[in-house]
């Protein structure tokens, strides 16, 4: 169980790295940016967004 807690881990905050590039780069849409203004702020993510998910999914297939 650990175990799969250190992943979870390691993908979320990969998963911000991934976020702050696009907002970087200026490749982010205007929801990402305000979903991590929120994380910023609040220190948490809504993972039952679509924001979030859509961000996941370009995550997962970015090369990244």
């Amino acid at each position: 169980m650990q175990k799969d807690s250190k992943k979870v881990t390691y993908m979320f905050s990969n998963l911000i790295g991934f976020l702050e590039t696009n907002i970087i780069e200026g490749t982010a849409s205007q929801e990402e940016n305000t979903l991590y203004e929120d994380y910023k702020l609040f220190g948490t993510i809504d993972k039952k967004s679509y924001t979030y998910k859509n961000l996941v999914h370009k995550y997962l297939k970015s090369n990244y």
